[in-house]
């Protein structure tokens, strides 16, 4: 049929037959529904419906109209819509060629280009003047014209009505475009026009709209703004006005307890006292706090201070303070500079929790002065300003299109491009830097439209040459609002991309992926799959892409020769030359099962019958897993169809089918019959290294492959990784039944083959008879324990392990390995000897194994290393002792330190365990702190934790007494410092913990007491908090001793591992099944109440009722002693204690 292709149209069909069926007919279509034809029925533009609207007869090639599907006098449209996303025939390499396959493969290559062609007949064109013709159809989503020469819509016409004004005042207009673009200036004067007129109607009191002649009749006014007698830096009016308006402030400041004691401030923004009040303090101000009133003074004083950060801020940064605290004339002063930074007040007594921010700022008229240049600037431009007022009804105008302006400036691009795209139309061809692939250009000489490309200008209809589609996306309906990515085949610099008719440009507006997550663009001439906007279109938007692909050189032989694949259509009777071999297609065809062959030198061809190819189903061997072994000889069973007694037989690899060394011609040991042959392996003299393979038979060049087969290996060991490896270090104090070797340190492979293991312990030790798991190759202690190191500092214990694979006795491999025995270190409650109950225990941690070694002794002790070792060590102080009688400050708990991975070598090491304080007695005095606890080898290794810091005594018997007195058995009434500080009494100073200041800190302090006799004494620190305040009803609670650890990186160790840690070594109290260690004693009541708790871990409770003693802290638990209560002193510290662990197994 011929290039030329016109779909059927039927118009004007009768409406004396819309209510029958109607019959078209569309035979001359060529509709082949075998290649993948569809038809498609219009009626006008709307697609009708198979089934619902019409149905199709194939065997009259008509297309039937139901009853009322169409209206009298519009037009029925039949189309044939070719298959383009694949091929309808893909040729097979040595297929039978078939000459309806070869029809039915050229159809649909030419059912798509005459598509393609109808399609580009239908588009716009140039006729001979040069002219395009739209063929009487409308233009439609057109854009608003941009240049002199551009089309211009119904709409747009109509609703510009103002053009003439425009061009009477172009020179205007083109000013006001100077200050459209790059800032938009107009837009921005526009938007503030309301304000514009505002400020001319404060000058003539007029209610007009022409305001802008009012503001630029005052340029003058407007000008002097810029002069030096307004602006410069110190005598301008601007910054003397801005220096006049800087003052002084005044606030009062008192203090009153509002849970808790707080500043109240008046003054300034605050017209009456407010409580810590946030202030907002200006730059150039004086601010003048009085703090006269004796509320800042009594009971206690509450200086006020001023800072930066956490730095208090003196006269240097411009805060003086004058004046005595709570007295006439006291103040501070704050002189706010533009240097300065303040961000809070507070009590330098009593922290932050007195006060509040700062906040700094400008003063309004400063905020003008310093930009003094910026008024200067708006002077120079008065000219400007009364060129805006000469035309402010085209300004007007302009602000009501603002939208119009803005979006054409945001789009310049686009208008960039379309005008680069598309040159005006001539007989010179363009050239020169502007001209770019793709471009097109209207030759009126030849009128023709043209293309450029990489050859330079050429009509356009000569790119229309190769297989091509189209497609129009909406991105409402199909694609969705906010996608970049729409989905067409195509080669890479063969597509035409237009948005709502602009084309648009690769590169810069679009690119070429292929999938619709990719941003990584295609290059020219490969195939992609989908076109990429830079952009996301809008929800109405129109995007056209026709795509062409290249028609691949395998579609076309060329009778000269050349060298041919794939699917290839040949001409019965046309002779080929393919290199050396010259064939001559026959006049006839072939039948099934036949294939072509030459005959002769000279190139003729006939039909033959067909040597059929062999193919195999299945192999068998006589292992269970139907497996080859890689070292030994293996009869295989291979089972298929057509087989030959004279195939060759070989492996190949399951994977690559490369060959297998060794096994090229494996010969055919046993020929059953054309379905069955058996074939011998060589393996035992060439192994088989590969994993998996394949028997392949080669039949007079046609082959055929089996099933993958699994090659069998031997064994092979990852761990230990050669032999001779020492696996583990242990030591002779290691109990029965304990997991030596895990299944990580004997591992074996063979594929995915069970592995089995063997243990052969003949070279050990006598005395050992170690447990072995089979399965896992888990070694375990002897149950009796291991045997002590007999002489020196240990033993070598050698094994050999056997890994056997998938049972098979053949297939195993042995490695050699140690387990060291080494000398057990000793030291700890008992001496020791190797039952765990005396001197020490052994727990597990995170799949470890622990040995843990405990000193309770008060005094020197000695702990004993044989061979080096890494330990984690805790020390903890004797806590300290309650007040005397009368006295009811309880001690802190002794300070705690924890250090871990500490390298201990060979020798002998001091622990000395510190003794709880004692209470102070039958007098109304302190108690005594606890002592040190000390882990250390000289010049090596020195762990000191600080002793409980005593409780307080005293001071209500001397009044004023020294507040800095902090030793033993003082009458001042202050907590002793200390690891944990003591709790104080009758409201004198607790004691400090930490005293030592280590890092992180070994306790905390103790806590306060009620300025009476008969109140409660302050709680004595603990190691995992400080010590509560006593109050006017029961003493403070003593702080919480520690759950959890911080080593000396401050590290943590958490709560679980250091309840864990202490249950092995049976130390600390266990609360709610956690362990403490180290806490504080509780405060002591005068008399009345209850018992006030110690802090968990070992603190003693305070006394109370007048008659019942404070609580002694807890031996080795560095626990501080309960206060005492009237006339009963006091409990004493608890000891300390050192534990160590270290790693067995």
């Amino acid at each position: 049929m011929p290039l030329t292709y016109t779909q059927t149209q039927y118009s004007n069909i009768s409406g004396s037959v819309v209510n029958n069926e109607v019959a078209l007919d569309y035979s001359n279509l060529d509709f082949r529904p075998e290649i993948g034809d569809t038809i498609e029925v219009y009626n006008d533009t709307t697609k009708l419906t198979e089934t619902t609207n019409y149905t199709l007869d194939t065997s009259n090639t008509d297309v039937i109209l139901k009853v009322n599907t169409f209206t009298p006098g519009t037009t029925i449209s039949v189309y044939r819509i070719s298959k383009k996303d694949t091929r309808a025939i893909d040729f097979q390499n040595a297929s039978v060629l078939t000459e309806a396959d070869l029809d039915n493969s050229a159809f649909q290559t030419f059912h798509i280009a005459q598509e393609a062609l109808d399609t580009a007949e239908q588009s716009i064109t140039a006729d001979a003047d040069g002219t395009f013709d739209a063929n009487n159809k409308r233009l439609k989503n057109v854009a608003d014209p941009l240049n002199d020469q551009d089309a211009a819509t119904k709409a747009w016409v109509n609703s510009n009505a103002n053009v003439a004004t425009v061009t009477t005042n172009i020179a205007d207009v083109n000013h006001v475009a100077g200050q459209i673009s790059p800032e938009n200036n107009v837009g921005t004067v526009a938007g503030k026009i309301a304000d514009v007129e505002t400020v001319a109607h404060l000058e003539d009191g007029t209610t007009s709209t022409g305001a802008v002649s009012t503001v630029a009749g005052k340029a003058a006014e407007i000008g002097r703004l810029g002069t030096s007698a307004m602006a410069t830096a110190t005598t301008g009016h601007i910054p003397v006005l801005a220096n006049v308006v800087e003052q002084t402030v005044n606030y009062t400041v008192t203090v009153a307890n509002n849970d808790g004691n707080k500043f109240y401030i008046q003054g300034g923004e605050y017209g009456s006292a407010t409580s810590n009040p946030a202030l907002t303090l200006i730059r150039g101000y004086t601010y003048v706090f009085d703090t006269s009133d004796s509320s800042l003074l009594t009971p206690l004083s509450h200086p006020l201070v001023f800072k930066n950060g956490s730095t208090t801020l003196g006269s240097t940064d411009g805060v003086t303070t004058t004046g005595s605290l709570g007295t006439t004339g006291s103040k501070v002063t704050v002189v706010v500079s533009d240097s300065v930074t303040i961000t809070r007040y507070s009590c330098s007594a009593h922290g932050d929790g007195m006060g509040n921010t700062i906040t700094l700022r400008h003063d309004d008229f400063k905020e003008v002065a310093d930009i003094a240049s910026n008024v200067t600037t708006v002077a120079g431009i008065a000219g400007n300003v009364t060129t805006v007022a000469g035309i402010d009804s085209e300004v007007t105008t302009v602000a009501g299109d603002t939208t119009a302006i803005n979006s054409i400036y945001t789009n310049i691009s686009q208008v960039t491009t379309f005008a680069d795209t598309y040159h005006p139309a001539g007989t010179t061809e363009p050239s020169g830097s502007n001209v770019g692939l793709g471009d097109l250009w209207f030759d009126t000489d030849a009128n023709v439209l043209k293309v450029y490309g990489s050859s330079g200008w050429a009509s356009a209809s000569s790119s229309i040459a190769t297989v091509a589609s189209q497609n129009e996306f909406t991105a409402s309906d199909g694609q969705g609002t906010g996608n970049k990515y729409f989905a067409i085949n195509h080669d890479v610099g063969l597509e035409l991309v237009f948005l709502n008719g602009v084309r648009l440009k690769r590169g810069s507006d679009y690119y070429c992926t292929n999938s619709n997550t990719s941003t990584t663009p295609i290059s020219s001439g490969n195939a992609a799959t989908f076109v990429r906007l830079e952009t996301v279109p809008g929800s109405s938007d129109i995007l056209s892409v026709m795509a062409f692909g290249q028609i691949a050189n395998n579609l076309a032989v060329n009778t000269a020769g050349g060298t041919f694949t794939g699917g290839v259509t040949f001409e019965a009777g046309t002779t080929h030359n393919t290199g050396n071999n010259t064939f001559t297609m026959p006049t006839t065809r072939g039948t099934d099962s036949q294939v072509l062959t030459r005959t002769g030198s000279s190139g003729a061809t006939t039909w033959s019958t067909t040597i059929q190819a062999p193919s195999i189903t299945s192999v068998t061997t006589p292992a269970s897993d139907n497996s080859i072994n890689e070292d030994d000889n293996v009869t295989m069973t291979v089972n298929g169809s057509d087989f030959s007694n004279t195939m060759t037989v070989s492996l190949v690899d399951a994977t690559s089918g490369a060959t297998v060394s060794g096994h090229e011609n494996l010969g055919i040991a046993s020929f059953v019959n054309s379905a069955q042959i058996t074939v011998n392996t060589v393996a035992a003299t060439s192994n088989i290294s590969n994993s998996n393979v394949k028997v392949k038979v080669d039949k007079s060049g046609l082959t055929a492959t089996s099933p993958s087969i699994s090659v069998s290996p031997d064994p092979t060991f990852s761990a230990p990784s050669s032999n001779g490896t020492t696996l583990a270090t242990i030591f002779d104090s290691l109990v029965g039944n304990l997991e030596v070797v895990g299944s990580s340190g004997i591992v074996a492979s063979s594929g995915s083959d069970a592995i089995t293991y063997a243990l052969d312990q003949t070279s050990t030790n006598a005395n050992n008879t170690w447990q072995f798991n089979t399965s896992t190759g888990v070694v375990t202690s002897p149950t009796a324990g291991v045997y002590d190191v007999p002489s020196g500092t240990s033993y070598t214990e050698p094994f050999t392990v056997t890994a056997t694979a998938g049972g098979d006795t053949t297939r195993t491999v042995n490695r050699t390995f140690n387990i060291l025995v080494n000398k057990a270190p000793t030291g700890g409650d008992t001496g020791g000897t190797n039952n765990p109950a005396n001197a020490y225990s052994i727990y597990q941690d995170g799949g470890v194994y622990y040995q843990v070694h405990r000193f309770t002794t008060v005094g020197t002790n000695t702990f004993t290393v044989s061979t080096p070792i890494t330990a984690d060590i805790l020390v903890v102080a004797g806590g300290g002792g309650g007040g005397g009688a009368i006295s009811r400050g309880a001690g802190g708990a002794g300070g705690l330190r924890w250090f871990t991975g500490q390298s201990l070598v060979a020798g002998s090491y001091t622990c000395e365990v510190g003794d709880g304080g004692a209470n102070g007695g039958n007098t109304d005095r302190s108690g005594a702190s606890g002592d040190n606890s000390r882990f250390l080898l000289s010049g090596t290794i020195d762990i000191i934790a600080d002793g409980g810091g005593h409780g307080g005594g005293g001071y209500h018997n001397n009044y004023g007494g020294t507040p800095s007195d902090h030793s033993d058995y003082n009458n001042q009434g202050n907590g002793g410092h200390g690891g944990s500080g003591g709790g104080a009494n009758y409201n004198a100073n607790y004691g400090n913990g930490n005293v030592s200041g280590a890092n992180p800190a070994e306790g905390n302090r103790g806590g306060s007491a009620v300025i009476n006799v008969a109140y409660g004494g302050g709680g004595g620190g603990g190691a995992g908090g400080v010590g509560g305040d006593g109050t006017t009803t029961e003493g403070g609670a003593g702080g919480v001793g520690a759950s959890n650890f911080l080593n000396q990186s401050s590290i943590a160790f958490t709560q679980a591992k250091t309840t864990a840690f202490l249950a092995a070594a049976d130390a600390g109290e266990e609360v709610s099944s956690v362990r403490y260690i180290a806490g504080g004693g509780g405060g002591g009541l005068h008399t009345g109440g209850s018992a006030k708790a110690g802090g968990h871990g070992g603190g003693g409770d305070g006394g109370y009722g007048g008659s019942n003693a404070g609580a002694n802290g807890t031996a080795s638990t560095g626990g501080g002693g309960g206060g005492g209560t009237n006339n009963y002193a006091g409990g004493s510290g608890g000891s300390g204690i050192i534990i160590l662990r270290f790693a067995i197994s």
